[in-house]
């Protein structure tokens, strides 16, 4: 969903269409356009926090199924 917010005095291009499809015409009367130097690093603290839960979480229940299997139950 793209919303454009207009100025006081400003007037939308056709006033009796509030909703419009998305396509390349309406979105450059809005002045949308497309960045092609957008470079993102990757999060290394956030692959690491996971990796680290799933780690764990694996851990902890392989422990558990240990445990309820020695149990006898």
């Amino acid at each position: 969903m793209i919303v454009t917010v207009m100025a006081l005095g400003e007037t939308c291009s056709d006033p009796d269409r509030y909703v419009q499809t998305v396509s390349g015409e309406t979105l450059s009367e809005i002045g949308v356009s497309q960045k092609d130097d957008l470079i993102l690093k990757p999060n290394y603290a956030l692959i690491a926090a996971i990796g680290l839960i799933l780690l764990f979480s694996t851990c902890i229940i392989m422990v558990l199924i240990f445990y309820c299997l020695h149990k006898d139950w």
